[in-house]
């Protein structure tokens, strides 16, 4: 019977992978989210930055908390999600 190792080496490399894939797919999304707002700086760029100088303003750091008194930003980047998925399939519209 073959024996089979698990090395320091293989496990660096599987969380490396890991990991990797979950930043790949943020990014993608953080990505195509900047050009949404430069491409509608007039609406919607507006619209999420005046949410934000609103709720959070410009002396502290956000807050998890803050996530439910700014609805459009948080529709805006669930919209960003479904229009334009990282992944094969994007999510269905309801």
């Amino acid at each position: 019977m073959n024996k089979i190792y698990f090395t320091d080496t293989n496990l660096i490399g599987n969380i490396l992978a890991l990991f990797g894939a979950g930043v790949n797919n943020v990014k993608k999304t953080m990505q195509w989210l900047l050009l949404i707002c430069a491409d509608n700086r007039d609406t919607i760029q507006r619209r999420i930055c005046e949410e934000i100088d609103r709720v959070i303003g410009q002396d502290r750091f956000p807050q998890w908390e803050d996530m439910r008194q700014m609805p459009f930003t948080i529709a805006t980047i669930w919209e960003t999600y479904r229009w334009r998925t990282p992944g094969v399939f994007p999510l269905p519209r309801e």
